[in-house]
């Protein structure tokens, strides 16, 4: 029986605004939570991918996995998986799918299993799951940005498949905006809502439209 998939989540690049900075923190607190989603959901091994030398967690058994050398996507995430000899990866950007329960973690490994990629978009992927063996990961190796890589899949012949389209597998973390929405919404997972809660008093125009 296969292994389960190896949860790799990628964080870095911090901003030096306050709103910068707030968007990286919800980011880092929403990938706390996919690592104990994906726990839930069956994974066993997760990997927190960063530049950031001083970051931690309280999360026991997670790996943080850092580098201080130029960043290149698709050879990191490639380095990461043959360094730590990984059968096969879900790859998730923090922040991407902060709605993400355990049952959705136990779907995407359940259709890896099947022997297809699969993704939450195949024209701009934010999540990603895929068999870690050569052939894969010298496409992996070529990408520079995570967004191309199910495109990149796809041009190279391998099968993928895309979840269905929900709020839960489109909902990124990209911008104060995302936040306010979180917020008025309290959805996302335990950390992530700690985080957003100061937010709520900011979201009074998003209740006057969303009714529209």
């Amino acid at each position: 029986m296969p292994e389960p998939p190896a949860l790799l989540v990628f964080y870095g690049g911090r901003g030096d605004s306050d709103a910068e900075r707030t968007v990286d923190d919800a980011r880092l607190a929403a990938a706390l939570d996919a690592v104990e989603a994906a726990r839930e959901g069956g994974v066993e091994r997760t990997i927190l991918v960063t530049d950031q030398p001083d970051l931690t967690s309280d999360l026991p058994g997670l790996e943080v996995d850092f580098s201080a050398a130029p960043f290149h996507f698709g050879r990191r995430l490639a380095a990461v998986a043959r360094r730590r000899q990984l059968d096969s990866v879900i790859y998730a950007g923090a922040g991407s799918v902060p709605l993400f329960a355990a049952d959705d973690f136990r779907e995407v490994a359940s259709r890896l299993a099947g022997g297809v990629i699969v993704t939450n978009n195949s024209f701009s992927s934010d999540l990603i799951a895929f068999p870690a063996n050569e052939r894969a990961l010298a496409v992996v190796g070529r990408v520079e940005r995570d967004n191309a890589l199910a495109r990149a899949f796809d041009e190279s012949g391998l099968p993928v498949e895309e979840l269905p389209r929900t709020v839960a597998t489109q909902m990124d973390i990209d911008s104060p905006s995302d936040l306010r929405i979180l917020a008025l919404t309290g959805e996302g997972g335990p950390r992530l809502r700690k985080h957003i809660v100061g937010l709520a008093p900011g979201t009074a125009l998003y209740e006057r439209t969303l009714p529209l």
